[in-house]
């Protein structure tokens, strides 16, 4: 049962990241967006009712099911509801995913949540070498062109940025904060994964690790802890490595990789970012706010905004795209569920525990993240999901092992528990309580 529900979730993060279809672009009906990985998560889903104990049902679920509630609203008022149920209920599923994944990592303890982000880093891995192989190898192997940049098993290089980006987010913090052992080989898989970040070019992805990055090194500096530090120097360590090593190839890629010099240019010369803020950033925000003109409480619907408000692309920020498809009572409850969210990880972060230091020290790329769906629409991308899905497990752990502590504490120090606490055939000895709140827990 064990490898069985490792090999599951390392196909599923695997296939996460391969979303090329023919049919996709312009698709009104759910058959456009189905991938292998939505059909495993189905298998998933099912394998996770059969080994349920217990359903565990968060208040960050209930938050977002709030906000998709409400959005069911919008779609009945839309000009076209059918493509407001098709996009409903892709976040809706989305949605239902992460439920299913977070109950069947919880009621599988063979399988250990340091176990699965290693699997899901691991995954990661995969992807990016496969987008390496054809950038530098094979341009054809996935699709006709590459393009001048990183695209491999996804659709397109935001796509791929935008799931390098979450991987970091989760990998580094894993690795620095020892959810994930310090190893050659994870130390490598990170590497690689920045590496292919780097070639894909997006812009919003790299802003927002950067971000991510200082804002860690930050924390690191002017904290007090000697474990901090410790980590401090190594994360230096691996960035004056890995910084000489990424230019040397990037001068090496500019000349020999075919319509890199192009991509490259094309992105980050001045006119570029020019015409960047002051043509598509403009049309994203026009739309928005005719949206909210014509319908200021609930949004235009989604799904609702290609035809009327665009000509051609949907809103590419996630506050803009919330503000439009659902209003200020949408952005209202989006706010609400990020918020609940946000307070959790703060609520268990700290250092006793690896899950503790994981969730103190993801904080700060949770931040880079932020910043970067300013360009990109968080909520329908799988990689989202499985992070938060991370992060809310490793909160659970931490909860449990802050209750078992509680409980040990008390039956140590003799004082009499809680009458909540007391079992029907009586209270137990402290070596025997003890005894069992650390088997449960090892």
């Amino acid at each position: 049962m064990r490898y069985f529900t490792a090999l599951l979730l390392f196909t599923y993060f695997v296939l996460s990241g391969y979303t090329i279809s023919e049919n996709y672009e312009g698709a009104a009906n759910m058959a456009g967006r189905i991938t292998a990985a939505d059909m495993l998560a189905v298998v998933m889903a099912v394998f996770g009712v059969v080994t349920l104990r217990k359903v565990v049902f968060t208040s960050e679920h209930f938050s977002y099911m709030c906000f998709l509630a409400l959005a069911l609203v919008g779609v009945f008022g839309a000009r076209n509801p059918a493509a407001g149920a098709v996009e409903l209920i892709a976040l809706a599923f989305n949605w239902s995913v992460s439920l299913a994944l977070l109950n069947l990592i919880i009621n599988n303890r063979q399988v250990e949540i340091g176990t699965v982000v290693r699997l899901f880093v691991l995954g990661s891995t995969i992807l990016a070498m496969a987008g390496l192989v054809q950038f530098f190898l094979i341009p054809n192997l996935f699709a006709e062109k590459s393009g001048g940049a990183v695209t491999g098993t996804f659709r397109n290089t935001g796509q791929a940025g935008a799931f390098f980006g979450v991987a970091l987010a989760v990998a580094i913090p894993a690795l620095m904060s020892g959810l994930i052992k310090r190893n050659a080989l994870n130390i490598t898989a990170i590497a690689i994964t920045l590496t292919a970040l780097l070639f894909t070019f997006k812009r919003a992805a790299l802003i927002g690790l950067a971000i991510g990055v200082l804002l860690f090194a930050f924390r690191l500096a002017f904290s007090g802890s000697g474990r901090d530090r410790k980590v401090a120097v190594g994360f230096l360590l691996i960035c004056l490595f890995a910084g000489p090593a990424l230019y040397l190839l990037f001068q090496y890629s500019i000349e020999n990789v075919a319509s890199m010099r192009w991509r490259f240019e094309h992105k980050f010369r001045e006119d570029a970012l020019e015409d960047f803020s002051e043509g598509f950033l403009a049309d994203n925000i026009t739309a928005t706010f005719l949206a909210l003109n014509d319908h200021p409480l609930l949004g235009a619907g989604l799904g609702n905004i290609i035809g009327q408000y665009t000509t051609k692309y949907e809103i590419h920020s996630t506050y803009l795209a919330v503000l439009a498809n659902t209003g200020l009572l949408g952005m209202a409850l989006y706010l609400t569920f990020m918020g609940v969210w946000v307070a959790g990880l703060f609520k268990y972060s700290g250092k006793a525990t690896v899950e503790e230091r994981f969730l103190s020290y993801f904080m700060p790329f949770l931040v880079g993240l932020g910043v970067s769906w300013i360009y990109t629409y968080h909520l329908r991308k799988r990689e989202f999901w499985i992070m938060f899905v991370f992060t809310l497990v490793c909160s659970h752990v931490v909860k449990k092992a802050r209750a078992a502590r509680r409980r040990e504490t008390v039956l140590r120090s003799g004082m009499t528990p809680p009458m909540s606490h007391y079992q029907p055939m009586g209270w137990p000895s402290e070596a025997t309580a003890g005894r069992a709140i650390r088997q449960q827990w090892r």
